[in-house]
């Protein structure tokens, strides 16, 4: 992931005191909120797979390809 990666490029530049750690909890939010924001697009999927399989009356956990 970019932002992981970024992540890591500001935390060596922390290291190297080139920025402050300001800078690099920034970059750590934008990470946690992006994460937050995948588990909740997965679940999205999830819940869309169910309201399929409920529309087309079968099982709720048949796999939707």
């Amino acid at each position: 992931m970019q932002l992981e990666a970024h992540r890591r490029t500001v935390q060596d530049f922390f290291d190297a005191e080139l920025v402050t750690r300001n800078e690099v909890q920034y970059v750590e939010v934008e990470l946690a909120g992006s994460q937050i924001m995948l588990i909740q697009a997965e679940i999205g999927v999830g819940m869309a797979m169910d309201q399929f399989n409920t529309i087309l009356r079968r099982d709720i956990n048949m796999p939707v390809v």
